[in-house]
């Protein structure tokens, strides 16, 4: 990891809003189109933000529950890479739960959730 200040941890967490979850590998931020909860919510739980191929949670899992699975793929989820240039964080988690064999969760260098999404399961939706 690099080495950050406040200044600019503050910074990059500057816009995002409030806290909605956290624990020691990620930050759940009310976010914005392109990071947090409301990325999560719009592109990957309701669909309204999604394109073609992109994959929703299940539609019989409500907010509160979509929420304690993105934090729990980083509690029990693999690490699977960690980008060099900017030091974005992937993790794998497979629940086997709910309908969902596998899901991946982002993370960036200052802990902040970016997205989290359903990748197999025989109740995740691909937008088409």
């Amino acid at each position: 990891m690099k080495k950050s200040s406040k200044k600019d941890e503050v910074n990059a967490l500057a816009g995002l809003g409030k806290v909605q979850k956290f624990n020691s590998r990620g930050i759940l931020m009310d976010g914005n189109s392109k990071t947090g909860w409301q990325h999560i919510d719009k592109r990957h739980v309701s669909g309204t933000a999604a394109t073609k191929g992109t994959t929703l949670f299940p539609k019989h899992l409500g907010e509160a529950k979509i929420k304690n699975l993105i934090m729990e793929s980083l509690e029990k989820g693999q690490l699977a890479s960690v980008n060099p240039k900017d030091g974005t964080m992937v993790y794998k988690y497979k629940p086997n739960k709910y309908g969902i064999d596998e899901m991946t969760t982002v993370v960036t260098d200052n802990y902040v959730i970016k997205t989290s999404y359903p990748t197999s399961g025989k109740s995740v939706i691909t937008k088409k």
